[in-house]
């Protein structure tokens, strides 16, 4: 009898866990920020973070983090970047995306020519690659 009740007190813990967990998540996303292993990205402030240091971005080059930030792992075109990122300017192209890729790459890539964190998909597109350093 005690053996039950003692299984049912630790499934209760377990509950309140979780949901406290799932409450935490809730509070994040209603601050607007992403947390990534060592990225954050605070949408509210326009604010990111790498490894806990601040990183100034531009409004363009913050945009298109957060962009990409959306669906990590995700490869999204020019196209997409673009309606996007670059939905209020008519004269955008894709040499526009391929700049800014760089210009963040140069920001938060420990080595901008062999980026592991926005990759290249050759024919295809971008994508944000986020792993727990």
């Amino acid at each position: 009898m005690e053996h039950a009740k003692n299984r049912r007190s630790g499934i209760n813990r377990r509950s309140e866990i979780n949901r406290r967990k799932t409450d935490q998540d809730e509070i994040k996303t209603n601050n607007h920020v992403s947390i990534a292993g060592y990225l954050r990205i605070d949408a509210r402030l326009k604010k990111v973070y790498l490894e806990e240091k601040q990183i100034h971005l531009t409004r363009k080059e913050f945009d298109l983090l957060k962009f990409l930030s959306t669906d990590t792992g995700r490869v999204f075109s020019d196209n997409e970047i673009i309606n996007t990122v670059w939905a209020d300017e008519f004269d955008a192209c894709a040499n526009n995306v391929k700049q800014y890729i760089y210009f963040l790459r140069k920001k938060i890539e420990k080595d901008p020519h062999k980026p592991l964190i926005i990759q290249t998909i050759k024919g295809f597109g971008y994508r944000l690659v986020l792993t727990n350093n």
